[in-house]
């Protein structure tokens, strides 16, 4: 009886393949079945490159902060492809070009972090700067190792805000580090004072304080800025001190400071 039924099933198989029917097996099935899939896989990849390719064209014409079809479509894309698009359009000379890539990249989020960070070291201080804004929106902690050594940028527009940037994202393991670039120019003195007044702690609050000795007035407003939202006691005895600041302008501030810091206690 098997053998009877194996013939049958082999002559069956035979006169198909005579009739230019071929009955695959159970593995060419399978095999066939992937290879679709592949192929169907592979033109959707194809297909969604394509798309991307044509929103980020729209995207280098833009000149209308209306037009946000194109950046909502991407986001909603995702992944790698949009991602390495998005920053190489940061070097873009059109400002809406690349204030949508900065959109794009904060809303996809973490994702976004490394391939930021390795903008860090591109020779354009532009796009090294841009980098360091957008790190500082999407606000990942993940990102203050590489913020850090911005710190030392040789611009000083990129370095100040790598140290602002570090206040926004809160890096309390950063204050040494920006205590020891505070001294670089007055753009620095400030964003570190705004960044400390942000973190907070002791080593902070010394920090500010020995900012308000500063002879610029802006570095001064700045520290004072900082120390009237750590409400410690320490803060507070220095913005009295400094009511009777020789610059009246600086006094006036620290009086304002004390009252906007006893209004909220």
């Amino acid at each position: 009886m098997v053998a009877d039924t194996v013939n049958n099933y082999r002559r069956t198989r035979v006169l198909n393949q005579e009739v230019g029917n071929v009955v695959p097996n159970e593995g060419e099935a399978n095999v066939s079945a992937d290879s679709e899939t592949a192929n169907r896989e592979a033109s959707n990849e194809s297909e969604t490159r394509a798309r991307i390719a044509e929103l980020v064209e729209q995207l280098k014409h833009r000149n209308s902060n209306d037009d946000c079809g194109a950046i909502e479509t991407l986001v909603s894309i995702g992944g790698i492809d949009v991602i390495e698009a998005a920053t190489a359009l940061l070097a873009a000379e059109n400002v809406l070009t690349r204030t949508a890539a900065c959109e794009i990249l904060c809303r996809i989020g973490s994702d976004s972090v490394v391939p930021l960070e390795r903008l860090l070291e591109d020779q354009n201080k532009d796009v090294r700067k841009f980098a360091v804004d957008t790190l500082a929106l999407i606000g990942n902690q993940s990102s203050e190792n590489a913020l850090m050594e911005a710190l030392a940028d040789h611009d000083i527009n990129v370095a100040s805000a790598a140290a602002e940037a570090l206040g926004d994202i809160k890096s309390d393991h950063c204050v040494d580090k920006l205590i020891g670039a505070m001294n670089l120019n007055v753009l620095m003195q400030c964003s570190v004072a705004k960044s400390l007044g942000q973190i907070g702690g002791e080593a902070a609050v010394e920090a500010l304080i020995r900012l308000t000795k500063e002879r610029n007035p802006m570095v001064v407003f700045s520290a004072v800025n900082s120390l009237s939202k750590l409400q410690c006691d320490a803060s507070s005895a220095v913005l009295e001190e400094l009511t009777q600041h020789d610059n009246d302008v600086v006094a006036q501030y620290a009086s304002d400071a004390l009252r906007k810091a006893d209004a909220s206690v």
